[in-house]
């Protein structure tokens, strides 16, 4: 499902590209994205026909929509082909044949984004440098990578000032593409006071929102505990069950198989339905039996406020 909501943020995307129905402002934007995009789905190997959709030979046989973005990057068809060469390479697992080709593109910043992800085990300060550059050169998605380098401390010193940095860039990429994965990280961190310790619980409320109407399933899970817990809206128990039972369905999330199955036993927010109740906590365990020990351990009341410790998704047990 996250690959088929990948594609068809795409497939809008290149829509939009090939009527040309935007501002100037907004299709360099859009360029900008596709030609990324097709980086990242080329070099996480996909199948041809996807690439064929990206690339704009599907439905649209008159349209050469990456010819078209790389050439924001890339002025020489020569560039160009060498890049998406050493995307093959990396595809194939010849990183060294990849990055020595990334090295002789430099300085393009669409380059320097896809070299920074080859080299980060490498040369941690380097690759955290070159996505950097590359954010700020107009790639789009270098922004949110650029930010998980920062959150996770690689090529840095990790503290509350990197934290800090991290935040701007997840609010960068929520404003200048609607990044899902960026409005999920900052409502998470809202809640749990990151970096500065003071939790925002309406601020992680309305990012989960945004998160999860855009399809994310994890973010859907974040939004039921808001629900239940009351925890920066209104408590609403109907609501947080659609919410557990569409990331127990959608994203098969053993926490929210697990929590779905605690309302039903008690008929919060749903009528009671034992048998219900029963499978999904049978379908938990088969995906996480350990889940089922801690809850033995120390099972608090299914009316207790969930415990929300991850920078995640929220450790809500019931």
């Amino acid at each position: 499902r996250k690959e088929k909501n990948k594609m068809q943020r795409i497939g809008v995307m290149l829509g939009r590209f090939i009527r040309r129905k935007m501002p100037e402002d907004e299709r360099k934007t859009l360029v900008v994205s596709v030609a990324s995009l097709i980086a990242q789905l080329r070099r996480e190997g996909l199948s041809e026909e996807r690439k064929n959709l990206v690339s704009g030979r599907r439905n649209t046989p008159q349209a050469n929509i990456e010819e078209e973005a790389l050439s924001h990057f890339f002025k020489e068809k020569a560039q160009r082909e060498c890049y998406l060469n050493a995307l093959e390479n990396a595809s194939n697992g010849n990183e060294k044949a990849a990055i020595a080709a990334l090295e002789t593109l430099l300085p393009v910043q669409l380059a320097k984004h896809s070299l920074s992800e080859l080299i980060v085990e490498t040369e941690p300060k380097r690759a955290l440098q070159l996505s950097l550059e590359a954010a700020k050169g107009g790639v789009i998605p270098a922004l949110r990578r650029t930010a998980n380098l920062y959150a996770a401390g690689i090529g840095c010193e990790k503290g509350p000032e990197s934290d800090r940095i991290a935040l701007r860039l997840y609010e960068a990429a929520a404003e200048a593409f609607s990044d899902p994965e960026a409005h999920f990280v900052i409502g998470s961190w809202a809640c749990s006071g990151r970096p500065d310790g003071i939790p925002d619980w309406e601020k992680g409320f309305l990012h989960h929102k945004i998160a999860a109407d855009a399809g994310l399933t994890k973010a859907t899970y974040n939004l039921g505990t808001h629900y239940f817990s009351g925890k920066g809206t209104t408590q609403d128990f109907a609501q947080a069950a659609t919410c557990f039972e569409h990331a127990a369905t959608v994203g098969n999330m053993p926490q929210a198989m697990i929590n779905f199955a605690n309302m039903l036993d008690t008929g919060l927010g749903r009528p009671k339905d034992l048998a219900a109740a029963s499978y999904w906590r049978h379908q938990a365990h088969s995906i996480a039996p350990h889940l089922f020990q801690q809850e033995e351990e120390d099972r608090p009341s299914s009316t207790d406020p969930p415990d929300d410790t991850s920078d995640n998704t929220h450790n809500n047990k019931m």
